[in-house]
């Protein structure tokens, strides 16, 4: 069955797919919002993306595929689901199988499981906890997105890659781990995560992606690697309780707004080998006091500095050629 199929035939109430069936393409039922019952055939090995996304008429229902690779698919968008179990032997959850599963508080993943798509859980605003299994290698981008209640979660040591918004607004999570074999801090991976209070970040991060950390508003301690060497746009952004950050020597670049709006830092260094401080690197940071800017930094860009009203001294360095 190809993508998009019957995508939005809202009047349809029922269908019988052939036996004959391996394939079930993305988007196939998208919005058949009137169908009330289908059954899967045993020979569909593969479910594309939300190819059942808006069936709002239809149970939940566990589509598990007995041959070929084991997926899990899902109906998305299912307010009045408040618990799920996985079936053992699944070893993969699809792109957007539980989005916007408002009502979602408890989930059990096996074992089994091994990968997990982008945006599988975004919107569960009422999950608080959930175990990743120890095989899982990457988080997709925006995975646990807006998982408003999530209190908790542990990502297994395997993991080596979380994609760009994965925990973005996930405003109750307290505090997480981040595994040594992740070497890039994505954009907005914990963007919003304003009850994050501390976090370490792994020796082999090399980057901290822009408004990686933007909003994290009660963030006052964060261990950064002397691996890294770029700070993306707004990776700070708002951490309006952090007071102090040690920013490695192979750091090159701080982007603009990097710091932006963190009015308790009192110090910070900046390293020998950074040419470049963006626009709005230091925006409001009214508590700090004094700042060396060292020789080699060619430009400062445009309200670097704006409105830190506690700076009392300040050195240029001759190198500058740009403010």
């Amino acid at each position: 069955i190809g993508l998009s199929a019957f995508k939005g035939c809202s009047s349809l109430t029922n269908i019988k797919i052939p036996e004959g069936v391996t394939s079930i393409g993305s988007w196939a039922f998208y919005e058949c919002s009137s169908l009330t019952s289908i059954k899967i055939p045993e020979g569909v090995t593969s479910i594309g993306e939300r190819a059942f996304y808006g069936c709002s008429s239809l149970e939940p229902k566990l589509l598990v595929y007995d041959k070929g690779t084991k997926c899990y698919g899902w109906i998305g968008d299912k307010k009045n689901c408040t618990e799920v179990v996985i079936p053992k032997g699944v070893t993969s959850i699809g792109a957007s199988a539980f989005y916007r599963c408002s009502s979602l508080n408890s989930i059990k993943i096996p074992e089994s499981v091994t990968s997990i798509g982008e945006r599988a859980f975004e919107g569960c605003s009422r999950l608080t906890s959930i175990n990743i299994p120890e095989g899982v290698t990457s988080i997709g981008e925006r995975t646990f997105s807006g998982c408003s209640s999530l209190t908790s979660i542990k990502i297994p040591e395997g993991v080596t890659r979380i994609g760009h918004s994965a925990f973005s607004g996930c405003e109750k999570l307290t505090n997480i781990n981040i595994p040594e074999g992740v070497t890039s801090i994505g954009v907005e991976v914990f963007s919003g995560c304003s009850s994050l209070t501390s976090i370490k970040i792994p020796e082999g991060v090399t980057s901290i992606k822009s408004s990686a950390f933007l909003g994290c508003s009660r963030l006052t301690s964060i261990t950064i690697p002397e691996s890294l060497t770029s700070i993306g746009i707004y990776a700070f952004g708002g951490c309006s309780r952090l007071t102090s950050i040690k920013i490695p020597e192979g750091v090159t670049s701080i982007g603009g707004g990097a710091f932006y709006y963190c009015e308790s830092l009192t110090s910070i260094n900046i390293p020998e080998g950074v040419t470049n401080i963006g626009a709005s690197a230091f925006y409001y940071c009214e508590s700090l006091t004094s700042i060396n800017i060292p020789e080699g930094v060619t430009n400062i860009g445009a309200s670097a500095f704006y409105r830190c009203s506690g700076l009392t001294s300040i050195n240029i360095p001759e190198s500058l050629t740009s403010i």
